[in-house]
């Protein structure tokens, strides 16, 4: 199947998720530090200044600071990685990765989801079929899935393909499908190959998104609950409050998406597929987005103790 390149995925995937758990836990240890100077977080989000001053931005640097090079500089076999980097984890990614056909991929895929996630292969199978770039983000998350965050998945790929307002993320973004499944003829199986093959990144990205974020609402102690918490304190702040949230966790999805993306790009492997490097590149982004809302949140619950 040529794996290599989904090997790799696979990999910055995971070190994503690695970097992302030690800057939380660092973050833990040491509350209240994304405003450097005198004047803590939540003073200049109730103060008179539109923007935020002497902010610690280094969070930034934390989470995209990623073992790239080392994947692509050796020119060593990525699968080798893979195989390492599960050995004590979880056995079926190595075997996802070394799949002989679609068919076998998609059943051993369907062994990751498993137990309490069994609900969502029959949302999701249909559309792992179809792109193997989608199944091996779809796996990694299944991997470190939080409680619940199975049927959160689920919500979100149905509010996205059959709700005209499609999903909405905690910040008010909204993702919604080019095409609404439920307008169209099905049994037009090639009108409907068409539609979609146009739309093909977009497809890529806005799936591979909306389950990482629906999954780390739940593993961030429900974020969506936590936001409107503060939101109540904030008062006549409201906008300011929505602006930083927004402003933060972009800055933080913009660089290293933008650094994954890049890197993948500048490989031979991946120049023939740019689908695999904007699911990486999407993967990375939104963990990073989600980790800086959780902290941002954080930081403001600490001050208001």
């Amino acid at each position: 199947m040529g794996n290599k390149p989904y090997a790799v995925i696979a990999v910055i995937q995971h070190q994503v998720l690695d970097k992302i758990d030690a800057f939380i836990d660092a973050r833990n240890q040491n509350p209240g530090k994304l405003a450097a100077g005198g004047t803590d977080l939540w003073q200049q989000l109730i103060g008179p200044d539109v923007l935020p001053r002497n902010i610690d931005l280094s969070f930034i640097h934390e989470i995209g600071t990623l073992a790239l090079p080392q994947l692509f500089r050796d020119g060593g076999d990525p699968l080798d990685l893979v195989r390492a980097l599960f050995q004590r984890r979880q056995d079926d990614m190595t075997q996802l990765l070394s799949a002989s056909s679609p068919q076998d991929a998609l059943r051993i895929c369907r062994d990751v989801f498993s137990a309490d996630v069994s609900r969502l292969w029959s949302t999701v199978g249909p559309l792992l079929a179809s792109q193997f770039s989608i199944l091996v983000s779809f796996a990694t998350t299944a991997t470190r899935l939080p409680t619940d965050g199975g049927r959160a998945i689920e919500e979100a790929v149905l509010k996205y393909f059959f709700t005209s307002d499609g999903y909405t993320t905690v910040d008010g973004t909204k993702l919604v499908s080019p095409v609404q499944l439920s307008s169209l003829d099905l049994q037009a199986a090639g009108h409907l190959k068409s539609i979609f093959a146009g739309t093909a990144e977009r497809y890529v990205r806005d799936l591979v998104r909306l389950m990482v974020e629906a999954a780390d609402d739940a593993r961030y102690d429900d974020l969506p609950k936590r936001y409107n918490a503060t939101l109540v304190l904030v008062g006549d702040k409201r906008s300011k409050y929505e602006s930083w949230f927004k402003g933060f966790s972009s800055m933080a999805e913009a660089a290293v998406t933008s650094a994954v993306e890049e890197a993948c790009l500048g490989v031979s492997t991946f120049q023939t597929n740019s689908l695999i490097a904007a699911s990486a590149g999407t993967f990375a982004g939104t963990a990073a987005r989600k980790a800086t809302q959780h902290v941002f949140l954080s930081e403001l619950e600490h001050l208001r103790r």
